[in-house]
């Protein structure tokens, strides 16, 4: 009776998917064949050649179902006057996954991994660049990839004292909506709005 008392809890679903998936945020996307995922987000496909080089393999894929987030990113894309969008890659841990799936992405973690282009979200074009910054895991715990549709629009270069993009124009009246690397070849984006990307498909990588 004893020990019974003494024991501990038992432990907190480790699988960080599992709630996900039980809400219907997620939706696991078949990775076989040439038609299994849509041509917008086709890099899933090809991305698993470019991390296997690397020695990481990409476990299973899901497609994010919620249509609260991508409301409220149409809403700010269609205010914004420079429309263009890139679907881009953001490493996370699997603690801050379901707040992203959830409630998308948040500013006020800014800062853990740097504010070299500035005080926002950062995305890489890169897998494999977004792929250092899963945080730590346990061994033989997956990481975590987020392929996210963002609205880029018109980008400036970033420095880490930034806490929304330049201004430009006459009177400097106008800002930027995002900062970069390189201007004429941008490999990463830092965004300022929370709801300037939304997340598209999560990457369970080994």
């Amino acid at each position: 009776l004893l020990a019974s008392r003494l024991a501990p809890p038992p432990p907190l679903d480790s699988d960080p998917l599992r709630p996900l998936l039980g809400r219907g945020l997620l939706r696991e996307v078949p990775l076989g064949g040439a038609g299994d995922v849509d041509d917008a987000h086709s890099g899933i496909r090809q991305v698993r050649g470019l991390l296997a080089e690397g020695g990481a393999e990409v476990l299973r894929a899901y497609s994010v179902v919620n249509p609260a987030l991508s409301s409220v990113y149409e809403a700010v894309k269609g205010v914004a006057e420079g429309g263009k969008e890139l679907d881009l890659w953001h490493g996370t841990t699997a603690e801050s996954l379901g707040n992203i799936v959830v409630n998308g992405f948040n500013r006020a973690y800014v800062g853990r991994h740097g504010t070299k282009f500035g005080l926002g979200t950062y995305f890489s074009v890169d897998a494999d660049y977004s792929l250092r910054f899963c945080g730590r895991r346990a061994a033989g715990a997956p990481r975590f990839l987020l392929l996210a549709r963002v609205l880029v629009g018109r980008s400036a270069k970033g420095t880490p004292d930034l806490v929304e993009p330049p201004c430009y124009g006459e009177g400097h009246l106008e800002r930027y909506d995002s900062t970069v690397d390189n201007v004429q070849n941008p490999s990463i984006y830092c965004v300022f709005r929370d709801f300037q990307a939304v997340p598209c498909y999560v990457v369970e990588v080994a």
